[in-house]
């Protein structure tokens, strides 16, 4: 089995062994305070030897008062230390008779002393003698076998046998020697740094507004209420970042609010104004309480106020509000597509945070780029030409329009909601029309393009700040300290999603920080990332050159050769296949007689829906339902989706495959988790042709303070940690080759799978 993450490295060697202890670590492993001091051992141990004069010759016995005061620890405990590291070195090798061989030979090579050797071979437990009073030996070992230690250490951890790297410059390394035939691409970033022009004054007085609102709140507020204005106050300076436009608008909504009347945050979690980015607020405020930014106020004299005093504020500066000049960056974004579109790159998609600046850029871009679409959380829209209008339509369309090569659309203007899920490897270039505080944000932007299979050598991503503002001052310094959006953020990601609360405070005036501050901590973030990566050996050098040495580099090859450390697990002579998976699921319901007698139909879509041969059309099944059956499915699909062009009134389109959503987000896919494999599972059920079948439940288990618990669930809507289904009969089957766990079976396995974690 192999476990695949996205997730990069951390910046806490715990968070490592969090993630390996899923994988069952090597005896000695399994406890976070061994797995600690054997990595700490590892950075620290060569640097103390270094400062040490003389410490190849020195014992270890000698060394130890040296070594023990510069950990800041009693000599006994740092003697404790070396044996705990320098025991999980030789647990490693002794499970192993191939590893203890290499060893063995390895340690006659070394040019030591025959003493020496033979000290060392006792305290790693190779040769005749095995490990017999090791303890003794290895107080007698010098300097020099403890480099040979750490050598030999760099080697011997679960990081070795049980991660496996797939970087960009790995693949790029296999696509250099013709090892992979996908593009791997490079980024070009450059930052259009807009003139402010005759808006100046107008941005100036906004900022100006939102901190005095902000700073008289805190001045007059409490508690809750003091952080429901704050947070409204922030959210109007970042969009003051993104467009005039933006801000305008947000600013006449709350004029009005100011002079009717304003929710009060009473029933509002105080984590949920306090937590999360900026962004994801605003979205948990909309859907779970229905209330907007521009709506949230404070209550009583404290909160009259407040309000009386900011609307004063608005009332100030309001003519200028409805006299707003156009948004300098709209005029550097036309510009910006001309010259695009001179250098062969016409299909661009535009991101940005709000859509009142996407409708601010989309009625700009239409008048002299009409091939464009929007695509947010709204749903998608696309600009009629003919008609000087646009039309309201799926995304999925709008997503077909921008990727088919023939099809309609050339420009697409996206907020965030757009940024996952999205895949536009024949993108030819990325306007980021505004930055979010959180640089993760606009990686996730970018990573729609930059993907394996660019159809450009080089993804071209263009930047937009307001000149001589906090955003382009900070911005511009982690460009120049971690090479800020020029390649995969890679172990950066932790370090990245740290800053925007470091933004946010420098740009309200909460912090004594600058630009260079934050620069200069990302900067020894990134330091401590790359040492880490170092430390448990998973840095990357660089020299690779041939293919051989890429594989050993990046320990491709546990892909096809088991690790002596994890070669014995299994059997080798036979390979356990998944027991439910997609091909399963899909037989047992299109050839399946029960349903067919039920009158289900299961027909292969055999027509190509779009122009591109890239298109899973091939995977797409028309499903018909019969005239008494209700499944969860769609009832009216928009008219511009496949669910809705290539399907009846009695018929679905589905598909066993996840992949499709990517090309199809309206087809329905019936797999485990979904409530249409639940539907015809249980049309499954109840209609086996007279046989018991027993009942088939599903089993859910978690956590607790008391421990493990499993239970029944019968209505199918906990959150478990793990979930298992179960038949009351003990030879249930769903299919000739899927069997079903009876229910002691089923507590068993959950109960083995959670112990590990109590």
């Amino acid at each position: 089995m192999y476990v695949l993450t996205a997730t990069p490295m951390q910046l806490e060697i715990t968070e490592l062994y969090d993630l390996l202890r899923l994988c069952e670590l090597p005896e000695g492993w399994n406890d976070r305070e061994n797995f600690e001091t054997y990595f700490d051992v590892q950075q620290d141990l060569p640097e103390l030897l270094d400062e040490i004069a003389g410490s190849d010759s020195k014992t270890v016995e000698v060394l130890l008062p040296g070594l023990s005061s510069k950990w800041n620890v009693e000599p006994y405990e740092g003697m404790l230390t070396l044996r705990t590291w320098a025991g999980m070195i030789q647990a490693f090798v002794r499970k192993h008779d191939d590893v203890a061989d290499r060893v063995e030979e390895a340690i006659d090579e070394t040019g030591l002393s025959l003493s020496e050797r033979r000290r060392l071979k006792r305290v790693l437990g190779v040769g005749r003698l095995g490990a017999r009073d090791w303890e003794d030996r290895f107080s007698q070992l010098s300097g020099e076998s403890l480099r040979f230690l750490l050598e030999l250490g760099s080697q011997t951890t679960p990081v070795q046998s049980r991660v496996f790297r797939n970087t960009r410059e790995t693949l790029r390394k296999f696509a250099e020697t013709g090892r992979l035939d996908q593009r791997v691409p490079r980024r070009e970033i450059e930052v259009r740094e807009v003139e402010l022009g005759d808006a100046e004054p107008l941005y100036d007085r906004v900022e100006t507004y939102i901190s005095d609102v902000y700073n008289r709140s805190k001045q007059l507020l409490e508690g809750k209420e003091q952080t429901a204005v704050g947070f409204v106050m922030t959210t109007y300076r970042q969009r003051l970042t993104s467009s005039l436009h933006a801000i305008e608008q947000s600013l006449q909504r709350r004029r009005e609010n100011l002079k009717s009347e304003l929710r009060d945050v009473s029933g509002i979690s105080d984590s949920d104004l306090r937590t999360g980015a900026l962004a994801d607020r605003e979205e948990v405020l909309d859907r779970e309480y229905d209330v907007s930014v521009d709506e949230i106020g404070a209550t009583g004299d404290a909160g009259e106020r407040i309000r009386q005093y900011e609307l004063s504020e608005l009332e100030d500066f309001i003519a200028q509000l409805y006299d707003v000049p156009e948004d300098p960056k709209l005029e550097q974004l036309v510009q910006d597509l001309q010259t695009l579109s001179g250098l062969a790159r016409d299909t661009v998609i535009i991101f940005t945070q709000y859509t009142d600046t996407l409708d601010a850029i989309k009625n700009k871009v239409c008048l002299s780029h009409p091939a464009v679409g929007t695509y947010s959380g709204r749903g998608g829209e696309i600009y009629e030409e003919d008609t000087g209008e646009w039309r309201g339509t799926s995304k999925e369309r709008v997503k077909r329009e921008f990727t088919d090569p023939n099809g309609d659309l050339s420009v697409l203007i996206c907020t965030d909601s757009a940024s996952e899920g999205l895949n536009l490897q024949t993108c030819d270039a990325m306007i980021n029309y505004d930055l979010p505080w959180n640089p993760m944000r606009v990686e996730q932007r970018i990573g729609r393009i930059d993907r394996i299979g660019q159809v450009n050598d080089d993804v071209l991503i263009w930047n937009y700040v307001y000149a001589d503002t906090v955003e382009e001052d900070i911005y511009d310094r982690l460009r120049e300290r971690i090479n800020l959006f020029e390649q995969a953020v890679g172990p950066l990601r932790p370090i990245l999603e740290g800053l925007e609360g470091d933004v946010e405070r420098v740009a309200m005036g909460e912090s004594d920080q600058d630009s260079e501050d934050i620069a200069n901590t990302a900067e020894s973030r990134a330091a401590e990332a790359a040492e880490l990566s170092r430390r448990v050996g998973l840095a990357e050098d660089g020299k690779e050159t041939t293919e051989a040495e890429i594989i050993e580099s990046s320990k491709l090859d546990g892909w096809t050769t088991a690790h002596p450390d994890i070669e014995l697990v299994g059997y080798p002579d036979r390979r356990f296949e998944p027991m439910v998976t997609p091909d399963v699921v899909k037989r047992l319901f299109t050839q399946s007689q029960v349903l067919r007698d039920q009158g289900w139909r299961f027909e292969m879509l055999d027509r190509q829906l779009t122009d591109d041969e890239d298109a899973p059309y091939k995977k797409l099944y028309r499903m018909s339902v019969p005239d008494d059956a209700n499944p969860p499915v769609p009832t009216d699909p928009p008219e511009d989706t496949v669910q809705a062009m290539y399907t009846d009134d009695d018929e679905v389109l589905i598909s066993f495959d996840p992949k499709v959503l990517e090309w199809y987000p309206s087809v329905v896919i019936p797999l485990p988790q979904q409530e249409l494999f639940e539907y015809l599972l249980d049309v499954l059920r109840q209609n086996q042709r007279g046989e018991d079948i027993g009942e088939l439940v599903r089993f859910d288990g978690w956590l607790s303070e008391s421990g493990i618990e499993i239970e029944v669930n019968e209505s199918g809507q906990s959150d478990p940690l793990v979930s298992m289904y179960a038949s009351s009969e003990s030879k249930q089957r769903l299919s000739l080759d899927v069997s079903v766990l009876n229910e002691k079976m089923a507590t068993e396995t959950i109960q083995r799978w959670l112990t590990p974690f109590e």
